[in-house]
């Protein structure tokens, strides 16, 4: 894609995160926190506005709508990952959006809706954390044993991970951008089920944009198919030791996939 072209549709992804928050903070939302009204209403406000600009789009929400005279663009997003906390008034749900651009993950958002803050990443081009100012370089932090790193995991683990500290916080799309960022080294998935390309897509482009190393446990058709689509089991890791290390442990210890 062209510079320009990169450029408009990361304005165009920022646009449906900035319609995302107005309807996480509006009053009929916020009054019952109710996370099903929640997600409902952001992808309402969200696929209309990504659908009419020719974007095919595959929601969580509302599956996959095809526009008229649809272009060759396509968007995976999850209007509100970590529900579950936003019913709760923990500060760690998001808007994740992924656009695919031939066939591949090109630019991946995710905004946290707690707290308004955007991370970008863009394939070949790095992440960024955006706020008010511009954009900051994001890089992952690294280290090299499962003993000196924070970690981050879903599911349960058969055992506790030998690691300095660990969170199990809710959000997949969140937990890669942590790693991103260098606030955490590692990201873990120990759950059953796996997630699907709207919980990790976004997030995962924008971990490997900043320099993460990523290995998939498992992988197996998702509800809109294969490929992209993929539900995959995840271990992403600030460095290829540490994932080694991470990927190895994690194979040992966390629950078999449902089958």
């Amino acid at each position: 894609m062209s510079s320009d072209t990169t450029r408009k549709l990361v304005e165009t992804l920022i646009e449906a995160a900035d319609a995302a928050l107005d309807v996480i903070r509006s009053s009929a939302v916020q009054g019952p926190r109710d996370d099903v009204l929640a997600d409902e209403g952001i992808d309402a406000a969200v696929v209309p506005l990504l659908a009419g600009r020719g974007m095919v789009v595959h929601s969580e929400e509302s599956g996959t709508t095809v526009p008229p005279r649809a272009g060759r663009h396509a968007v995976i997003v999850d209007p509100l990952d970590g529900s579950y906390n936003f019913r709760l008034g923990v500060p760690w749900y998001a808007f994740s959006a992924c656009l695919i651009a031939d066939g591949r993950p090109a630019i991946g958002l995710v905004r946290n809706l707690a707290t308004g803050e955007s991370v970008l990443g863009i394939r070949d081009g790095g992440a960024w954390a955006l706020d008010g100012t511009g954009r900051r370089r994001l890089a992952v932090a690294p280290v090299e044993s499962l003993a000196a790193a924070r970690v981050l995991y879903s599911g349960y683990p058969a055992r506790p991970v030998p690691c300095t500290t660990v969170r199990n916080l809710g959000s997949s799309a969140l937990d890669l951008c942590a790693v991103a960022s260098g606030g955490f080294h590692v990201s873990m998935d120990l759950s059953r089920s796996g997630t699907e390309s709207w919980d990790h897509s976004a997030g995962l482009l924008i971990a490997n944009a900043a320099g993460a190393a990523v290995a998939t446990l498992h992988r197996a058709p998702g509800r809109f198919g294969d490929g992209i689509f993929q539900r995959r089991h995840l271990v992403t890791a600030a460095t290829p030791g540490l994932l080694h290390e991470a990927a190895a442990w994690a194979r040992r210890e966390g629950p078999a996939p449902r089958r």
